[in-house]
C-alpha cells in the first residue's frame, strides 16, 4: 500500500457514522497490542488551543526525549496528524501502519470510526519509533471520546466554549461534565486560565467535577505576558513569571515563532504540561530554551502577498473567532480592513462567528470547497449581510478565488483566510504556501 491508497482508505473511514463504545475500541487496540503502552501519556481536551499547546510542550521536549504527538485536524495531508520528534512521520511509515490496520479491520467484526483509526495508527507508529512520550488530543471531547480508552499520567483542559452541541449538550456546565471525562482518580489535572468564570463559572464547576473525580488540578506554574512582536517573519515575544515553586526554571523572557494573541494562554499550558510531567518524575528535568521554534501551521500563519500580506487561521467556532478578532486588533490598527475568505461546515454558529469577525471585514467572500457538510454560500451570505458584512458573489472555488486574491495583493490588500481548517491547505497550495512549499517558511 502506498500513501495515496493509505490516505484514501483512512479518509474512507470519515463517512462512517459517529460510535462512542470504548469497550469495542479497547478490544481493537488490545488485539494490535497497543492498548497499554510502555510510555507516560498525557491527554488534552478543551474546545480551542488544544494543538497549539501539545506543539510548544512538544518543542520543549523533543530536543530531550522521544515524544510522539497526536494532533487534528490535517492542513494538507493525513500524516500530519501523527508526528514523532516535533515532525510529522514519513508518508512511507504512513502507509505501512495503514496497511497493517487495513489488514487487521479486513478480518475482523470490529471497525473503527475515522478518529479511532487515525488514534490506532498514531499509538502503532509511536510502538514502530519506541517513543518515551506521548501526547494525545482527544477528538470531540467528551466522556466516551476515543482517547478515553487509554491510561493516562496527566491531563489537560486547555478552554470550554460551546461546540459539537449535539454531542456534548447545548449547555457550558454541560459541556464542562463532558469534557471534565478526561479526569480521573488519582491522576492531576491541568485548566487553563483561558476557561471562563462568566457568565457561568466554568472554572468552579471543573474544580468541582475534579474533586469528585479525585483528579489533582495542579496550579499553573508560570503566567506569560506578551511583551512584542514582529509580524514578518513572524516572532512574539513574552515576559515569564513564576506563579509557585516549579520543577523547571522557565526563562525570563521567551520568543515563539506562532503568532497570535491567544498564543499567551496556550505557551502557559504547554510549560504546565512539562512541569507536571517533571514534577511527577515521568520524565528527567529539562531547561526550557528562551525561544521556540514550533511546526504548527495555520494559526494566525501570515506571509507576503504581493504587496499586501494574508493571514490563514483554523478558527472554526465563536470563541475561536473571538480569539482571532483580539489577535488581528493585538497586530493592527482599528481602522484596518481585511478582504476576508471563508467558509465553513453545517452546524456551526455562523451568526456568531461573524459577529466576532465583523469589525475587521471590508469584503467577505463565500468559498464553495468540497468537504465534508459544507455550510452553502447562500447561507454565508446571508448570515454576513445580517451582521452587516458586505458579502460579494455566491462562492467561487478555491482556484477562481486564488487568482482573484493574486490580482489584488498587487494593490497592497490585506486578506484574511478563516471559518474552518479543512479548507486552509487547499488555499495555501493554490497561493503557494503549501505543503513543503519555499514560501511556507517565508
Amino acid at each position: 500500500m502506498d500513501f495515496a491508497a493509505a490516505q484514501e482508505f483512512v479518509l474512507s473511514l470519515e463517512h462512517g457514522k459517529m460510535d462512542f463504545d470504548l469497550v469495542r475500541l479497547r478490544r481493537v487496540l488490545a488485539a494490535l497490542g497497543i492498548a497499554e503502552p510502555p510510555y507516560p501519556i498525557v491527554i488534552v481536551g478543551g474546545t480551542n488551543g488544544k494543538g497549539s499547546a501539545v506543539a510548544i510542550a512538544e518543542a520543549i521536549l523533543a530536543p530531550h526525549l522521544r515524544v510522539g504527538s497526536f494532533v487534528k485536524p490535517h492542513v494538507f495531508q493525513i500524516n500530519e496528524r501523527i508526528r514523532i520528534g516535533a515532525r510529522e512521520i514519513p508518508q512511507a511509515d504512513f502507509a505501512v501502519v495503514a496497511e497493517e490496520l487495513k489488514r487487521y479491520l479486513d478480518r475482523s467484526e470490529d471497525k473503527l470510526t475515522f478518529f479511532e483509526a487515525t488514534l490506532a495508527l498514531a499509538l502503532m507508529a509511536f510502538r514502530r519509533a519506541k517513543v518515551e512520550l506521548g501526547l494525545i488530543e482527544v477528538g470531540l471531547g467528551g466522556r466516551f471520546d476515543a482517547a478515553n480508552a487509554l491510561p493516562r499520567v496527566l491531563s489537560v483542559i486547555t478552554g470550554i466554549s460551546r461546540e459539537h452541541e449535539q454531542y456534548l449538550g447545548r449547555s457550558l456546565s454541560g459541556i464542562a461534565f463532558e469534557k471534565a471525562g478526561i479526569m480521573r482518580e488519582g491522576v492531576p489535572v491541568i485548566l487553563s486560565a483561558d476557561i471562563p468564570r462568566e457568565p457561568v463559572d466554568v472554572m468552579s464547576v471543573l474544580r468541582k467535577l475534579a474533586q469528585l473525580k479525585g483528579a489533582l488540578v495542579q496550579p499553573l506554574p508560570v503566567s506569560a505576558r506578551r511583551l512584542n512582536a514582529r509580524l514578518l517573519p513572524p516572532e512574539q515575544s513574552f515576559a515569564l513569571s513564576q506563579r509557585r515553586e516549579t520543577a523547571i526554571r522557565p526563562p525570563e523572557e521567551l520568543r515563539l515563532n506562532l503568532l497570535g494573541a491567544y498564543q499567551e494562554r496556550n505557551l502557559e499550558v504547554g510549560l504546565a504540561m512539562v512541569e507536571a510531567l517533571v514534577a511527577n518524575e515521568h520524565i528527567l528535568p529539562i531547561e526550557v530554551p528562551p525561544q521556540l521554534s514550533v511546526n504548527y501551521r495555520g494559526r494566525f500563519e501570515m506571509h507576503e502577498l504581493g504587496r499586501g500580506l494574508i493571514i490563514f487561521d483554523a478558527a472554526h467556532n465563536p470563541e475561536g473567532c473571538m480569539a482571532l478578532a483580539r489577535s488581528l486588533a493585538a497586530y493592527f490598527s482599528p481602522h484596518e480592513r481585511f478582504l476576508t475568505l471563508f467558509g465553513c461546515q453545517e452546524g456551526k454558529d455562523v451568526h456568531a462567528m461573524l459577529k466576532a469577525l465583523a469589525p475587521w471585514v471590508e469584503v467577505l467572500l463565500p468559498l464553495r470547497v468540497d468537504v465534508l457538510h459544507p455550510m452553502s454560500s447562500e447561507m454565508i451570505v446571508e448570515a454576513a449581510r445580517t451582521q452587516g458584512i458586505e458579502a460579494a458573489g455566491q462562492g467561487a472555488s478555491v482556484s477562481e478565488q486564488a487568482d482573484y486574491l493574486r490580482g489584488v495583493a498587487t494593490e497592497g490588500a490585506r486578506v484574511l483566510v478563516c471559518g474552518s481548517s479543512y479548507y486552509l491547505g487547499e488555499v495555501m497550495e493554490a497561493l503557494g504556501f503549501g505543503y513543503r512549499s519555499p514560501a511556507a517558511n517565508a
